[in-house]
């Protein structure tokens, strides 16, 4: 699609075509009247001008801009980039609008809005279109440049979009003191925390500070059983929401969803059997003796005994001092 100019101030009586004429004829004389058309053309509001939209090559929109003010017949007349973005008032997503097919606002799933079983979960369209196909699309963290900053881990986010947290966890250094610093987004009514709390702890280290914050869709104030598990998971990683406010407003209600969660001052020591590189292949090596004795007892003594041995390899206990 060739980009579309507006032209401010044309005089009322000269139609579609004398304009688009002058246009050429005053202003730029390489160009032919193939090379441009009449799009749209306002209705007079004062009786003496009006606008007018036309599109043309990009060669000759760029001629057309230096000069500011074409001339058209005996006037100079303003001309702009015409930029309209289609928006649909139904679903108000971009590049269509409502008689062209859409969809109703309601969850952002495939269906009609009177199908749609999850009324108290509203979803907007736009935000869900762009972030399908986005690895890690709705986490970031800004950090000065002054800051030293390393990616610790990240959560990417396959091809469509899932219902799963996202999160960005960094590790910051000032001068000689290390922060851990992390971002994380929990869509409303949705499980796998499990997968943050892991993480978190395979990051942790001896660290100075840990500063954990971002969107958790849990009201902190509110004693539901998802509060409680997250409130647990966060002690278990040695955190702590500082005292806060509400967070999120509506016009009939106040809660507090967001949160900034820090370490405590002198967290105690840390003992955690990390799996992040584990070796599955050698894990698995050989296991013969296992299959060869017929003894019941024999196989849950060795099976026990083997399991800790290979993880105590393989996947040993790490030990961080505050």
């Amino acid at each position: 699609m060739n980009p579309r100019l507006i032209v401010h101030d044309i005089p009322v009586e000269l139609t579609s075509d004398q304009i688009v004429s002058c246009i050429i004829d005053q202003n730029i004389p390489d160009a032919t009247r193939e090379d441009m058309k009449h799009v749209y053309i306002y209705p007079a509001r004062d009786k003496k001008s009006r606008s007018c939209v036309v599109e043309t090559k990009p060669m000759f929109r760029y001629a057309l801009l230096n000069r500011k003010r074409v001339n058209i017949d005996w006037s100079a007349c303003r001309i702009l980039d015409h930029v309209v973005v289609k928006q649909c008032i139904k679903c108000q997503r971009f590049c269509h609008i409502a008689r062209e097919g859409s969809k109703d606002a309601c969850c952002a799933g495939t269906h009609k809005s009177r199908t749609c079983k999850k009324r108290d979960f509203l979803r907007c369209n736009n935000c869900m279109s762009t972030r399908e196909g986005k690895g890690c699309g709705s986490v970031a963290i800004y950090v000065h440049r002054s800051i030293t900053v390393r990616v610790l881990c990240r959560l990417g986010q396959p091809l469509v979009y899932s219902e799963q947290p996202e999160f960005l966890f960094l590790e910051l250094t000032l001068e000689h003191y290390k922060i851990f610093c992390g971002v994380v987004y929990s869509p409303p009514k949705t499980g796998f925390w499990s997968d943050v709390e892991e993480a978190i702890l395979n990051c942790m280290n001896a660290y100075d500070l840990y500063i954990l914050m971002g969107d958790f869709n849990i009201d902190w104030r509110l004693n539901s059983s998802s509060r409680v598990t997250l409130a647990d998971s966060l002690t278990s990683c040695f955190l702590e929401p500082i005292p806060f406010a509400s967070t999120h407003h509506t016009d009939d209600s106040h809660t507090s969803i967001d949160y900034i969660c820090l370490s405590d001052g002198a967290p105690p020591n840390i003992r955690h059997r990390s799996y992040k590189r584990l070796n599955l292949n050698k894990l698995l090596g050989d296991w013969s003796p296992f299959y060869r004795t017929v003894d019941i007892d024999y196989k849950v003594k060795f099976l026990t005994k083997s399991l800790i041995e290979s993880l105590d390899k393989h996947a040993p206990y790490r030990e961080f001092f505050s």
